[in-house]
């Protein structure tokens, strides 16, 4: 897959709820609009926010904060790349002996292009810290989601250059830049600059984010914080998958 495509599933994230994984969808999603089936399935959802409140409320004042709403997400969303991570490492370790070798890995893509598979190749051995030659689960979380990791950030821009630095400068210019990514509004980017870029669109970052917006949609009396009566009013906010776009464009626009 093309860089472009990586670093956009980087920044434009879906949203995520607070009760799970990105991989449940939410009620907008799952159920008929309208119907009898809906509501039952807005309830349910209301009760599980209820349940789930006072383990989001750390202080226990009785309101949910940005920070707050951002460690719940944040949670969510690494407990969903662990997952991911450890399937993953399940369907390459062929063998079946725990590891995931490059053979193994690279077996997958067998088709791929000679480019492509140097680049896997070179990611492989960034995410393989100890240089055992094998990935372990952890390891292998490093590959799907390098942003995770700082110790991935050179290879992402390694490859990230190799695809949008057309004129080999080593700089990336404005045109170059916007025809690759989103619109930053900078003229030019080193690959150090592009090291900051990359560090701030990790689920700690993606989290707060997401809670900043969450709670300026959902605070009905502009006090900063949610109370229940809030969030279950605005239950849709907090549940995966609906409003995806909307959050899509945010994402854009803060960038």
């Amino acid at each position: 897959m093309l860089f472009a495509l990586f670093l956009f599933s980087c920044v434009l994230y879906p949203r995520w709820g607070i009760f799970g994984d990105k991989s449940r969808p939410s009620v907008v999603d799952s159920y008929p609009e309208g119907g009898q089936t809906d509501q039952v399935n807005k309830d349910k959802e209301k009760d599980k926010l209820r349940s789930v409140f006072p383990v989001i409320d750390t202080n226990g004042d009785g309101q949910i904060s940005v920070q707050e709403l951002a460690s719940r997400t944040e949670m969510s969303m690494k407990a969903f790349y662990r997952q991911e991570a450890a399937t993953r490492s399940k369907e390459l370790d062929t063998n079946g002996d725990g590891k995931v070798t490059w053979e193994e890995y690279a077996n997958e893509a067998e088709n791929s292009g000679e480019q492509q598979r140097k680049r896997d190749k070179r990611r492989f051995s960034f995410a393989d810290l100890n240089k055992n030659g094998w990935l372990s689960s952890d390891e292998l979380l490093s590959v799907f989601h390098p942003e995770e990791n700082p110790h991935m950030f050179a290879i992402i821009v390694e490859e990230f250059m190799e695809f949008a630095d057309s004129d080999r400068d080593g700089y990336l210019s404005f045109d170059e830049y916007k025809v690759r990514t989103v619109d930053s509004g900078e003229t030019n980017l080193r690959s150090d600059e592009t090291k900051l870029w990359l560090s701030a669109i990790n689920t700690i970052s993606q989290a707060k984010n997401q809670a900043q917006r969450q709670v300026k949609m959902a605070d009905d009396n502009k006090d900063g914080v949610l109370s229940q009566e809030e969030m279950l009013r605005h239950i849709l906010l907090f549940t995966t998958g609906s409003q995806k776009h909307k959050s899509q464009g945010s994402v854009k626009n803060e960038l």
